[in-house]
């Protein structure tokens, strides 16, 4: 998982002045630490409102709250028209039986690059 991490977070370069959608956002690790190395503005979708609070904690934490904002919402149901410069999409897939709907949609709101994670057949995931 670190090196989907800094794989992602490197291919998010040049990030100064950027906007990202973080899908699945959890937490806020991904788009606090983008936020924290320069992006313009990051949204961050989830439908946990337990992590989105900690999400929104640890920003205020790291004092990238005007940065980065955490909307309580499904993907699936999201209709903002804003396109974005990088889209992640990390574990989100993970809970998703067909992904094609999810890949249109995040190239729709997509200007230059998407970062996604796919389980692995088998996985402990595929166990559920």
């Amino acid at each position: 998982m670190r090196i989907r991490f800094e794989k992602t977070i490197e291919g998010c370069f040049p990030i100064n002045g950027r906007t990202v959608i973080d899908i699945g956002c959890g937490s806020g690790h991904y788009a606090i630490n983008l936020a924290l190395r320069g992006a313009e503005q990051i949204v961050g979708l989830d439908f946990s409102q337990e992590m989105l609070n900690l999400a929104n904690w640890r920003a205020h934490e790291k004092k990238v709250y005007q940065t980065c904002s955490f909307i309580n919402a499904d993907f699936s149901d999201y209709a903002d028209k804003a396109k974005f410069d990088y889209s992640i999409i990390m574990g989100f897939m993970d809970y998703v039986e067909d992904p094609s709907w999810v890949i249109s949609k995040v190239i729709a709101v997509t200007s230059q690059k998407a970062f996604f994670s796919f389980p692995l057949r088998g996985g402990v995931l595929a166990w559920q």
